[in-house]
């Protein structure tokens, strides 16, 4: 098998897997300067769980499931936390 056609096997695999989910990574500072990084998780299957982790400076986690919302997007532990996020 030459160069060329192993080059285009992998082209055609790689056409063929695509990922799980989308992984999107944002930091967000507040007004002293603190900051929180969300990192969120959108999975290729529109019925699949979408969920966010936040990680604070002090190297705690926490892992939000997308809630129901009448505008934007909500990630809550159905307890007491809710992450909210809007477009502007």
């Amino acid at each position: 098998m030459n160069k060329i056609s192993i080059i285009s096997l992998i082209f055609l695999f790689s056409l063929y897997c695509k990922s799980d989910y989308e992984k999107i990574e944002v930091v967000y500072e507040d007004q002293k300067g603190q900051l929180v990084q969300a990192i969120y998780h959108n999975p290729a299957d529109e019925n699949a769980i979408f969920f966010v982790t936040l990680k604070f400076t002090d190297g705690s986690l926490i892992t939000l499931n997308q809630g129901m919302a009448a505008s934007g997007v909500r990630y809550t532990d159905e307890k007491t936390l809710v992450w909210w996020t809007k477009a502007e």
